[in-house]
């Protein structure tokens, strides 16, 4: 997977040790994904984050392993 010259990335708090959370950005600012990673493959993570730190509404995310979705809990 290459990253793209002017891609950029914001890591922000997953309120979590054991799994970390950022945004990817195109160089156009059109493109955005929100990616959350467990680094404990041995248990789930909970991660929180705040809605300002997202930039777009995220009511349902997609896991990309499971291919399925969820919704966030406030």
């Amino acid at each position: 997977m290459t990253l793209l010259p002017d891609a950029r990335i914001k890591f922000i708090d997953s309120g979590n040790s054991s799994a970390v959370a950022f945004i990817r950005k195109d160089a156009d600012d059109r493109k955005k994904l929100f990616i959350l990673v467990n680094l404990d493959c041995e248990k789930v993570s909970k991660v929180s984050w705040q809605k300002s730190d997202v930039p777009f509404d995220s009511r349902s995310l997609l896991d990309l392993i499971s291919e399925e979705y969820f919704i966030p809990t406030e």
